[in-house]
């Protein structure tokens, strides 16, 4: 279980600079520590050299999409809470708790994160 007030670090995981961008001052003026990478892969050498309560993450990217880094979280026995974001119809790993489909509102990202703490 996660408690949205035990949140404090968030991975942004998204292959568009201006997403990343939106997101780490969406984020950050709300008082979180954010750090963002444009894929998976770079995810896992990020995680590798620090931990974050939360990570966001696109499903789809062209060479290491977020179902990969839910995996290699599963297969590594991490434990951190994930919430994949894809703009198309697709099936996320069974290690993310939820999925927002794009578009979608920053609020509706924020209440699907608190409804992490309920869940």
């Amino acid at each position: 279980m996660t408690n949205i007030d035990t949140i404090r670090s968030i991975l942004i995981v998204a292959q568009s600079k201006t997403q990343r961008d939106l997101m780490r001052l969406f984020f950050g003026a709300r008082g979180f520590d954010v750090e963002t990478v444009a894929g998976a892969c770079e995810a896992i050498i990020k995680f590798e050299s620090g931990y974050f309560d939360l990570v966001l993450t696109d499903l789809q990217s062209p060479k290491c999409g977020g179902n990969r880094l839910a995996l290699h979280f599963h297969d590594t026995g991490r434990s951190v809470p994930m919430i994949a974001m894809t703009s198309e119809e697709s099936h996320a790993h069974p290690h993310h708790r939820m999925v927002m489909q794009k578009p979608f509102r920053m609020e509706s990202l924020v209440q699907a994160i608190q409804s992490l703490a309920t869940a």
